[in-house]
């Protein structure tokens, strides 16, 4: 069956020992929360979050290995700030907000923006305190706006392709 069943919540949490959780294929969950002195760690494979709110929440470890983020929540979504290798945040409905959280996100990779389909996405890094940094290409699909923060850098070390709509708010 090439349609993943969707894993509903994920908690990595519990036990006297510190686990690893390792992802042997891509996924789609609801959400994954990761508890201190606990790791996550998913490959290569393409993990996909499929619910808003905050679907991803790292108070443990988060391993990104060489792996694919993937947010499709169809309404208010915060991405949490991490290190991810590949990172698409792309809502899965019409007009539809998500939030790069606070602090520092780093993407060792690529980063997309929208999925060029749904119109009036907005990507918001100017909400919280958020610095973004992508060692290679950004990408900003058709009918989405990112929103930059106006006082937190905005690094990207690749190409830049923008379909849609760029709202620097006087970012450097």
């Amino acid at each position: 069956n090439a349609t993943k069943q969707n894993l509903g919540t994920i908690s990595i949490s519990g036990g006297a020992t510190t686990p690893t959780i390792t992802v042997g294929s891509n996924i789609t969950a609801d959400s994954i929360s990761i508890a201190s002195s606990h790791t996550f760690s998913p490959g290569g494979n393409t993990i996909t979050l499929a619910t808003n709110g905050t679907p991803f929440t790292v108070t443990g470890t988060f391993t990104d290995g060489t792996s694919t983020m993937v947010f499709t929540g169809g309404a208010a979504t915060t991405i949490p700030a991490t290190t991810y290798y590949d990172l698409k945040i792309q809502p899965g409905t019409n007009s539809v907000t998500h939030t790069l959280g606070a602090g520092t996100t780093i993407v060792e990779r690529d980063v997309t923006f929208g999925n060029g389909t749904n119109t009036g996405i907005v990507i918001a890094g100017n909400t919280n305190n958020t610095t973004l940094s992508v060692t290679r290409n950004l990408t900003i699909a058709t009918s989405t706006t990112f929103q930059a923060n106006a006082s937190n850098e905005l690094a990207l070390g690749g190409n830049w392709t923008n379909n849609g709509t760029f709202t620097h708010n006087s970012n450097t």
